[in-house]
């Protein structure tokens, strides 16, 4: 990787001058690796939160899936948000949900609003990734290549996840599993002090206003993958079709996918385009995500 140069294809101009340019998109890389290492609740201290709180398996997993299902409903907002708000504000904003959800998130039982704060900091998870990462792009690789970006990406990603797995572990062993995420506030505050020091408020494009955005299906969309992720997870728990709990869930997530697909086919521009149904590489990521995960689970 070649530092980045002033005069050259690769600048990082949010940077204030006194930053080393060598030091610049490792600065980065160092952001958004502790982004990756958030999390709304960490799994793999699942016995002792267990053993605390009260509260079911299930009820802390579901904790889980709505962290996936925030960064999963976000993502298409990303390069909106993006042309709307500059790096700094992006960052800064991203930093701060993440440690306001760590720092409740442990001390409270009340299970819509941890599933709700799980649910925000996935999106802001993915804005602070995301928004480190986009920007060092061309530092990775200058001619934009996927093949050599996305491995590297995944490297970030699936390489940050096992390490806060076994950070979590540590101090949920030795002292209690609430310092996990006194550990990551402690991390968002670096980021804060390297993005509020270090950076300058700087656009590359002229400022894109939030129009035309299917706000009514994101929370559509959002809401059939949480209905879902209950299925499966409370499934079990329930007795399956034997309960009147989970047929009416079926019947409801049939319900919430007929308005998504239906919205989608009738709206000039949906949350979710239908063309992206037919790219032809989807199927066979969808299926290798799947699988690498079920490998890391």
């Amino acid at each position: 990787m070649g530092a980045p140069v002033l005069n050259g294809p690769f600048t990082m101009p949010m940077f204030r001058n006194f930053v080393p340019r060598k030091l610049q998109p490792w600065l980065y890389i160092f952001i958004a690796v502790t982004f990756q290492l958030s999390g709304g609740l960490y799994m793999a201290n699942l016995s002792h939160m267990v053993g605390e709180t009260s509260l079911m398996r299930e009820d802390l997993q579901m904790c889980l899936y709505c962290n996936l299902a925030g960064m999963a409903v976000y993502f298409p907002l990303l390069f909106r948000m993006k042309f709307r708000f500059t790096n700094k504000t992006l960052l800064t904003a991203a930093s701060l949900g993440v440690i306001v959800c760590n720092l409740i998130a442990p001390y409270t039982t009340f299970l819509p609003l941890l599933w709700t704060l799980c649910f925000i900091e996935g999106i802001c998870k993915i804005q602070g990734t995301f928004e480190a990462l986009s920007n060092i792009q061309l530092w990775m690789t200058p001619k934009r290549d996927f093949t050599v970006f996305f491995p590297l990406l995944h490297i970030i990603i699936l390489g940050s996840m096992q390490v806060s797995s076994i950070i979590a572990t540590h101090l949920g062993y030795y002292l209690h599993w609430s310092y996990m995420h006194w550990f990551i506030a402690g991390l968002m505050l670096t980021d804060l002090l390297i993005v509020q020091g270090c950076t300058r408020h700087f656009r590359i494009v002229k400022k894109f206003p939030l129009f035309g955005i299917d706000w009514l299906g994101a929370v559509l969309w959002a809401i059939l993958l949480l209905e879902v992720a209950y299925f499966f997870d409370y499934g079990e728990f329930y007795d399956w079709w034997n309960s009147p709990v989970i047929q009416g869930l079926a019947v409801a997530i049939v319900i919430t996918l007929g308005f998504c697909i239906g919205r989608m086919l009738h709206i000039r521009h949906p949350y979710i385009e239908p063309e992206m149904w037919s790219y032809r590489h989807l199927l066979p990521i969808l299926i290798l995500i799947t699988l690498v995960e079920a490998f890391l689970a």
